[in-house]
Parts: structure tokens; sequence; C-alpha cells
């Protein structure tokens, strides 16, 4: 017995598959309620089933901590938003409890895009990553790909002490 399949709402099915590693195994529009009217992040009324069988489980999962902001002008959809991060916003690093009850101690892989909120700016970006600094290199207004390891937490820093905006979390399997 366990969760065999995911539902999800107002996502086009073709979206859902460029983004996780998972079959649909059904989708179909919904005929007596329509969510497309009552919120600005649903796309369509279509409801995919994601069969989830063969995924992999996670043994962390990343949470937002202090310093992102709502921004509805970055949200595209439910699987495409990003976040609005003030400077020194934190990414909280949380180890999932398996089925014996016993909670992964070890690191975990943080993957994330980031860029500046204003596009034509350039500066450097920094994390503390459970106390140690590790140095991200250049981040621009075009989007980039960071990769590092954590316990706890995350602090990001940019060297103007300007916004950034996160997406695209978690570490994908070639990453």
């Amino acid at each position: 017995m366990g969760v065999d399949v995911v539902v999800a709402h107002g996502v086009p099915s073709a979206d859902i598959a460029a983004q996780i590693a998972a079959p649909v195994a059904f989708t179909a529009g919904q005929s007596q309620f329509n969510i497309a009217n009552h919120s600005p992040v649903v796309k369509n009324d279509d409801v995919t089933i994601i069969d989830i069988r063969n995924v992999t489980p996670a043994s962390h999962y990343i949470d937002l901590g202090e310093g992102f902001a709502r921004n509805t002008t970055i949200i595209n959809s439910v699987i495409d938003w990003s976040y609005e991060a003030i400077n020194r916003s934190v990414l909280n690093v949380r180890a999932v409890t398996d089925k014996r009850f016993k909670t992964n101690t070890q690191a975990a892989a943080v993957c994330f895009s980031a860029q500046m909120s204003v596009p034509t700016e350039v500066t450097t970006l920094t994390a503390i990553a459970d106390g140690g600094r590790v140095e991200l290199g250049p981040i621009t207004g075009g989007l980039a790909r960071y990769k590092l390891t954590a316990k706890e937490e995350i602090v990001l820093i940019t060297g103007n002490e300007h916004n950034l905006r996160i997406t695209d979390l978690g570490c994908r399997d070639n990453e």
C-alpha cells in the first residue's frame, strides 16, 4: 500500500511531462467546475493523473525560509513559478523520514536556477551553506543554474544586495 499517483489540476499534461520524469497515466478536461476562472496560475481545466510508482523517493526537500515575496507578475503557472528573493533570503533543506521512521542525516544536493530581478544587473552570488561560505560566481539578468550541498540551510547573498529571482528548485537525475 502506498501512494501510486498524483493528481494535478489546471496544468497541461505536456508541461507536467517536461518537468518531471514520471509518466502521465490519464488526462481529461473537467466538465463540472471551471478552475481557470479562480486563479491566474491555472492555465486550463485539465485534470492529469501522474504515475509515480517508479519515481525515486526523495531523501530531502527544500522549503522557502525568510526573504521570499510573492510576486504574481513572474508566476506563469503552478509548475512554472519564479520566486522573488530579497538579499539574504533563506532556503531550508529538510530531511524526509522514511517508512522505517529513520531520518536521513546526510547532506543533500540542492539545485536551483537564479537571476537578478533587474535584467541589466550584474553582480556575484554567494551562499552560506550550513555556516560555510560558497562562492557561486557571477549572476546577471539571465537565468543560470547553481548546485551546492547542505544539510539544513542556505542563505543567498548578492554582491550588490539587490533582489534576485529563484526558479526550478530541485536537482534533476542528470545533475
